[in-house]
């Protein structure tokens, strides 16, 4: 007996070292509604050489100047080797996904779940990433070297992102919800037509035939009123207004040599110009100068956009700057176009757009031409 009690409690002990070793259940098998870490707070701290100093209790995430490769050192101080970039986590998670012209798939998540992420390193170009769901493109991805952003599913659906740059995310899904409250649209057009005729017959019944003369002492009038009211509603239906942006006019001629050559005038007419090609295509050259004003750079990526939205350069600069130098072999739309210039700081703040000092007559805008070179003099918008 006692030989038996003694093997039963012996069993009875491998159970529970065989459950302890097990863990929690469910702890990373992806199970819904998991509690897992909040987003870190990532701040972009520039490019090397240079050395960099943060809160001991945080982590450096740096991408190492060849491959997309990245790797965490502990603060509080790093010094970066040339054109290694280098970020400030308040901590570094163990599920994020560094992905480059690759797909990452979360499966099916539910209507009403909220989508939120953290994305570094997505250089301001032409290469932009997104998120699909059951294959449809449903949100964007804002450019810059800090993303925060997030977005509701609407419907269910298997939640992917597609990496066109090179690029490391950090996501948390459906740690939050809300109650979708349908929409009722009408399409249908309700026409009422209401038509009210009254009419009263009033037919005697007895005829009376006096024998002597009578004076009649009282008067039927007819007193009833039979009013029809209706009332039809309209339903409205807004009317889209759309903006179209600015559109670039070509109004120069291109020479086979890099001149300066003076602004373009302002846009004739109204109509879009379709490009041609008329020998050959030249490029232009600009440079970001600050010696015109009083101002200088400040730590961030300046971006070069045609008005209307296509990306053609970027300067990274560090603070106190004022000059990029000349930037080569940019392909603009037309022979002449119209252009901005916008700040990115690469901490999830929106763009900041620079004011031209030298603007094209009539415009706020500066403008390139092909086969020239021209100095895009900026400034700090008031306020800034």
């Amino acid at each position: 007996m006692k030989q038996i009690t003694g093997f039963l409690g012996f069993i009875a002990l491998l159970v529970v070292a065989w459950m302890s070793m097990m863990g929690p259940r469910g702890a990373s098998l992806g199970v819904p509604n998991q509690q897992v870490p909040t987003l870190p707070s990532v701040t972009f701290l520039g490019e090397g050489p240079g050395t960099f100093t943060i809160d001991p209790s945080h982590t450096f995430v740096v991408k190492l100047s060849a491959g997309n490769r990245y790797k965490d050192v502990p603060g509080p101080t790093y010094n970066a080797a040339a054109k290694e970039r280098v970020w400030d986590f308040s901590f570094v998670p163990d599920d994020g996904v560094i992905l480059f012209h690759k797909e990452q798939n979360y499966g099916y998540v539910e209507a009403g779940c909220v989508i939120k992420y953290v994305q570094i390193d997505d250089d301001v170009d032409e290469r932009i990433n997104h998120f699909y769901l059951d294959g449809a493109l449903i949100h964007t991805v804002p450019q810059g070297m800090v993303t925060f952003d997030q977005f509701t599913l609407l419907e269910g659906g298997v939640l992917t992102f597609y990496a066109n740059d090179s690029v490391a995310l950090i996501i948390r899904i459906c740690q939050e919800r809300v109650t979708l409250t349908p929409t009722i649209t009408p399409t249908g057009t309700i026409t009422a037509t209401v038509t009210v005729t009254p009419t009263v017959t009033i037919t005697p019944t007895e005829t009376i035939t006096p024998t002597e003369t009578i004076t009649p002492t009282e008067t039927i009038t007819p007193t009833e009123t039979i009013t029809s009211t209706v009332t039809i509603t309209p339903t409205e239906t807004p009317t889209p207004t759309e903006t179209m942006p600015p559109t670039n006019t070509p109004t120069a001629t291109a020479t086979p040599t890099y001149t300066v050559e003076p602004p373009p005038g302002p846009p004739e007419g109204t109509a879009t110009p379709i490009p041609t090609r008329v020998g050959p295509r030249l490029d232009s050259c600009l440079r970001i100068d600050f010696e015109m004003g009083p101002d200088v750079a400040r730590r961030g990526s300046y971006v070069v956009q045609e008005v209307g939205g296509r990306v053609l350069t970027s300067w990274w600069a560090d603070e106190g700057w004022t000059d990029s130098d000349w930037i080569y072999d940019i392909d603009i739309t037309f022979a002449s176009v119209y252009v901005q210039v916008f700040f990115v700081r690469g901490d999830g703040s929106p763009p900041v757009e620079m004011t031209i000092l030298n603007p094209a007559p009539g415009t706020p805008y500066g403008w390139l031409s092909r086969g020239s070179c021209h100095a895009l003099e900026v400034a700090w918008p008031d306020g800034q």
